[in-house]
């Protein structure tokens, strides 16, 4: 995985605007087999109404009729997605009570898909939505595409953050050499034990340094970290 993360993560840090991201973020999620992509993001700001930004590839007439019948208030798949903090595997079997819109959704292509919500510093939260339309998520692709897809969820969401007019603010206390290192490798795909072999130290003080990483670059978890390291320019 480590050299798709990389290549991955190059191609959406490259991003100038939320456009180029969001294009870039389809095209690996259709890499991984699906069809459409969607992928909207609500950025908090001081004094002011939150930003948003919301992209889909979905088919158009999925849209209007999605927006037509105001299934943005009964879709079953957000409801469940907004409740937790695991992915939601939808199609095989509908979620909830809503056969209108499962039938709606099933006559417009969308059948088969995977929709999970991200939470960010300062009150951000994000969706991303993948689907297509035949073949169910088998538990052995899920086994092989749902680390990439959970990663690129929150890279996405650390990505889409800092292109938002709110601006992306450098950290108040500079990283450290020894945390750039740490931070270099996690974005390279390395796990805690891989680095602390790699940097000759023990596995509690690279989670040690990624913890007050984490705190600096304000992010809520390293992936989030590491594209904000990338996108601010720290790692060089």
């Amino acid at each position: 995985m480590g050299n798709w993360r990389e290549d991955a993560l190059g191609r959406l840090t490259e991003s100038k605007t939320t456009d180029e991201l969001f294009a870039e973020l389809a095209r690996l999620t259709k890499e991984l087999g699906f069809e459409y992509c969607s992928f909207g993001i609500r950025v908090a700001a001081a004094n002011a109404t939150p930003t948003e930004s919301w992209s889909t590839t979905y088919p158009h007439s999925w849209q209007r009729r999605y927006f037509d019948n105001d299934y943005l208030h009964v879709d079953p798949i957000l409801a469940q997605a907004w409740r937790t903090a695991l992915p939601v595997i939808w199609g095989k079997s509908p979620l909830g009570q809503q056969h209108a819109f499962w039938e709606d959704a099933n006559a417009h292509g969308v059948r088969f898909g995977w929709t999970a919500a991200t939470w960010g510093r300062a009150h951000t939260n994000g969706l991303i939505s993948v689907a297509r339309s035949a073949e169910p998520l088998s538990q052995i692709e899920l086994d092989e595409i749902e680390p990439r897809l959970l990663w690129l969820a929150h890279t996405a969401h650390a990505a889409m953050s800092t292109l938002m007019p709110t601006g992306l603010a450098y950290p108040e206390h500079e990283l450290t050499p020894r945390e750039c290192e740490v931070l270099r490798w996690t974005a390279a795909g390395k796990t805690a034990p891989q680095i602390a072999v790699l940097l000759g130290i023990s596995e509690r003080t690279v989670n040690f340094h990624v913890t007050a990483i984490v705190e600096k670059l304000d992010a809520v978890n390293k992936t989030q970290a590491a594209v904000k390291a990338v996108l601010l320019d720290l790692l060089k």
